[in-house]
């Protein structure tokens, strides 16, 4: 979806082993830190947030499909995002 919005057509996920070429390695080897963060499913608590927010009569962010189109549509319109 996310490469869809971007208009990335060239981006693969893979599963298994791969042969890479040198530019992907090099690549792999920069976002390889960042591993243990993508494989795996973080939960906090927002309900002191949730009561703060509620206080001023706003609710929680419902990060859907829908919102995630509707935040990188809006970075693309203020040139945050170059596709």
């Amino acid at each position: 979806m996310i490469c869809n919005l971007l208009n990335i057509s060239n981006i693969d996920v893979v599963h298994g082993e791969q042969s890479l070429s040198p530019e992907e390695e090099l690549l792999n080897g920069f976002i390889s830190s960042f591993a243990p963060y993508m494989n795996t499913t973080l939960d906090f608590s927002v309900s002191n947030t949730a009561l703060l927010l509620d206080k001023v009569g706003l609710s929680t962010l419902r990060m859907d499909k829908e919102m995630l189109q509707t935040i990188i549509n809006g970075a693309k319109q203020l040139d945050y995002v170059s596709v």
